[in-house]
């Protein structure tokens, strides 16, 4: 299976199962935020920052994705990174990532699939 929060669900329980989906959003959070920090972004005044900032922050967050998805760990399997995916949307774009989350909140309500 999957080293995701539902495989984990499943396998351990629900405590377990939302412990791996704080760490993996933390994961994707993280990696936007150290991204920002290094390259001299501060998150307390909006619009200071370059293109290259913004960039690099998105790289960021798709290596923290690619590195949950393929870990080189697990021989190139891990999980589906949609948590990972989230924490570096809450971090880059808060407004978007709520959007998101409601919208997959929908479909998975509808599909029955998380």
């Amino acid at each position: 299976g999957k080293i995701g929060a539902t495989n984990v669900l499943r396998a351990a329980g629900r405590k377990e199962a939302a412990l791996v989906v704080f760490l993996d959003v933390s994961k994707g959070a993280l990696a936007v935020v150290f991204a920002g920090l290094i390259i001299g972004r501060s998150y307390l005044v909006v619009g200071d920052f370059g293109l290259g900032a913004l960039v690099a922050q998105v790289l960021a967050a798709l290596a923290a994705m690619v590195g949950h998805n393929w870990s080189v760990f697990l021989k190139f399997h891990g999980g589906r990174g949609v948590a990972t995916f989230m924490g570096g949307l809450i971090a880059l774009c808060p407004v978007a990532a709520i959007f998101g989350g409601e919208i997959f909140i929908i479909g998975a309500g509808l599909t029955k699939f998380a």
